[in-house]
Formats: structure tokens, sequence, C-alpha cells
């Protein structure tokens, strides 16, 4: 979960601590006005307003939950190409991986969270063949 000294007020409060990263997106026009509109009422840059929208979904679902959600999609997806024939074979364990590892860099995941996915997921597998 991302860390706050004080859980109940919004993110625009707090300092920045560490690096910062770069993260883009386009709005459809609606939503680019209401962001607009809602930082000018809160007195905050766009900037900011995004900020705490984001620490705010961050209390409603942690990292961690939606590491462990990831997990159980590629383990879901895994099971059900193993009811549908898909012999899971050491090397089909490798390519389904190495698919999980390349769709989760198309999205820009952090490498150490990759790892972290990659290794429940292999060790999921795994426990699923005893």
């Amino acid at each position: 979960m991302l860390e706050r000294k004080n859980n109940n007020a919004p993110a625009h409060l707090f300092q920045q601590e560490g690096e910062t990263r770069f993260v883009g997106a386009y709005f459809p026009q609606e939503l680019a006005d209401y962001l607009k509109l809602l930082s000018a009422e809160k007195g905050l840059s766009v900037q900011k307003t995004l900020q705490d929208v984001v620490y705010r979904q961050n209390q409603e679902c942690s990292t961690e939950q939606i590491i462990q959600n990831l997990i159980q999609q590629a383990d879901d997806k895994w099971k059900d190409g193993l009811a549908q024939g898909q012999k899971g074979n050491r090397e089909q364990q490798r390519l389904y991986l190495k698919e999980i590892k390349n769709r989760l860099k198309r999205r820009k995941v952090a490498e150490h969270h990759i790892k972290e996915i990659l290794a429940q997921v292999e060790q999921r597998i795994e426990e699923g063949k005893a």
C-alpha cells in the first residue's frame, strides 16, 4: 500500500518523497473537462488531483491485492487451457510465463512486480501438478 503519514488527509497535503515518474494518458474530452473543473474547485493542479485520486483508490485496493488478482487471473487462464486440452508441459509453461511477462512489460509494470507475479504464477502451476 502507498504510505502516508496521515491516511485521512488528501494526497496534496503530503510532500513528495523520492523519485517521480511520468505517467501520461489521453482522456475523452468530457473526462478531461471534469478533471480540470475538479482541480479548479480544489485549487490544485491536475497532477495533484490525479495523485489524490490514485491515493484514495489505493486505500480501497492495495498494491498487494492487485498483484494477487493478477496472479489469480493468470492461474485461472492456465487452468482453462488445461481444461481445453493444453498439455501443460514444461515448454508450454515457459511460453506461458513469457507471455505474461511480455504483457506486463507492455503495460509498463515495474520489474520487481513482474518478478513477484511470475514467481507466484510458476509456483501455482507447479503445485497444480502435484
